[in-house]
């Protein structure tokens, strides 16, 4: 009998052992104040973008078709939110990568309507920073930043270290910052700070695909590891099917692995931006010259299976480079890139059902981890 228990016991272990968190980043432009018929801001700019019926089954689950030509999107309050979390923990996903934004924005709403609901701790969340925040008010940062980590779901990895993600630092950060040395102190500080308060050692992730910059970047502010928001290759514009798009993500872990570096491998769940080049979006004014300009090679959209197929790829991949990906991590763009053509968020159905074809298609996937 104790060689049954023993048996078993390394057989639960060994599961353990094989269990790779799979993370899905939010990028919260759907936010509309339940009751408000118009409202100007993100919300207004996504609907624009995904109102012509072709791309209709692109929006949220918590959509309405006003027309053939217009949706309005009624997201987030409490029984939204709860949804959310039960499909996200339904399928398996471990955790929500929250990019934050100023308190005060109305894209900092989902994750205040998250931390609030009774069901929030199914799903464990992190932050994902933008460090010029931390160079403009570091101080007001830092305490915003530890306020999170005191929330019993916030994301640790290898353990007891809190995961934070670092987005698309840059060289101009060196500068603003005064300098190479003021820079490394500035996030040095950081992590003391989490330290001092008790939080363990946090894990730096830096959001960057260029490989050179992003070990500068790593050096000046002591990451731990690589990953990224989004990542697609310009360089063939003939290769456009979902299944390029993978290889040419797999290439780029291998560059990563190729140059020694520490990862977190980002899964791409798509890469569509035509609705954003039919109708363009405010925030990319300096990007998007005029409507029907397309800037970035675009990709055929995934089917379900493709995309469980990918996820699974990246949770073999970090099996197999445990030394190089120590946080045994994916992170997926994204939970609900609606318009920009990455999402695992359940989607609108014209007869008042959902499509939820790719979660479940990735809970088998995740089940068998």
């Amino acid at each position: 009998m104790f060689f049954i228990y023993l048996a078993c016991a390394l057989s639960c272990l060994a599961q353990q052992k094989n269990d790779v968190l799979v993370g899905a980043i939010r990028w919260d432009a759907w936010y509309r104040p339940i009751g408000t018929e118009k409202h100007d801001g993100p919300v207004a700019a996504v609907e624009k973008s995904l109102s012509p019926g072709k791309y209709h089954f692109r929006a949220p689950f918590f959509s309405k078709e006003l027309s053939d030509s217009t949706i309005q999107v009624i997201g987030y309050d409490q029984t939204i939110m709860g949804k959310e979390i039960e499909f996200a923990h339904h399928a398996g996903l471990d955790y929500w990568a929250f990019l934050l934004y100023d308190e005060n924005n109305q894209m900092s709403e989902g994750l205040k309507i998250f931390l609030a609901h009774k069901d929030r701790m199914k799903v464990n969340f992190c932050a994902i920073v933008e460090p010029k925040r931390f160079i403009r008010n570091s101080s007001v940062e830092k305490k915003r930043i530890l306020n999170l980590l005191n929330e019993p779901n916030y994301q640790k990895v290898m353990s007891e270290r809190p995961l934070i993600y670092f987005f698309r630092p840059d060289e101009k950060m060196i500068s603003e910052c005064g300098g190479e040395e003021a820079m490394k102190i500035l996030f040095n500080g950081v992590r003391d700070a989490v330290v001092k308060a008790g939080h363990g050692n946090p894990y730096f992730v830096i959001m960057k695909a260029d490989i050179k910059g992003a070990k500068k970047m790593m050096d000046l502010m002591s990451a731990d590891a690589v990953s990224e928001y989004a990542f697609q290759d310009d360089h063939d514009k003939t290769k456009i099917t979902y299944n390029d798009l993978c290889s040419e993500v797999k290439d780029w872990w291998a560059k990563q692995k190729n140059a020694g570096l520490k990862s977190i491998p980002l899964i791409m769940s798509g890469w569509n931006r035509w609705p954003r080049i039919d109708h363009p979006v405010p925030w990319e004014k300096n990007w998007q010259i005029r409507p029907g300009l397309e800037i970035t090679k675009n990709y055929e959209l995934p089917t379900p299976t493709e995309l469980a197929e990918h996820i699974s790829d990246g949770i073999k991949w970090v099996s197999e480079n445990r030394e190089l990906c120590p946080a045994q991590s994916v992170l997926v763009y994204a939970w609900n890139e609606h318009d920009e053509g990455g999402w695992l968020c359940p989607t609108f159905v014209k007869d008042g059902k959902i499509d939820n074809s790719r979660l479940e298609s990735i809970k088998k996937v995740l089940d068998h981890r």
